[in-house]
């Protein structure tokens, strides 16, 4: 999955998707949530367009999904500059949110 984000390969990453499923955007101002396949497509084409290295990693397991966590690294800098989450049920993804990294709260250091 991480080289069809990379490669800005949309269709594959399509297939991908539950036929309901939501992709949401945060930003700091406001929350976009895309549906359909009209919404599934234009939600991808954003994310894949981010010049990202996308390093996708399993957090959790459970009967029928999981979820998968992504740290979205700047292929230029190498800097974190977006993280998602995939919610995956019997084998597609029913829900994807994406944000960029200053929009991450962060641990306090106090």
């Amino acid at each position: 999955m991480s080289e069809h984000f990379e490669a800005g390969d949309v269709e594959s990453l399509v297939r991908l998707y539950a036929d309901d499923a939501e992709i949401a955007l945060d930003a700091p101002d406001q929350r976009q949530i895309l549906r359909g396949p009209i919404g599934l497509r234009e939600g991808l084409e954003r994310i894949a367009a981010g010049g990202l290295a996308h390093d996708l990693r399993v957090a959790g397991i459970a009967y029928g999904g999981g979820y998968v966590l992504d740290r979205c690294r700047d292929l230029r800098t190498g800097r974190v500059a977006a993280w998602g989450g995939l919610t995956i049920c019997s084998g597609l993804i029913s829900r994807h949110t994406h944000a960029p990294a200053w929009n991450v709260v962060r641990p306090s250091t106090a």
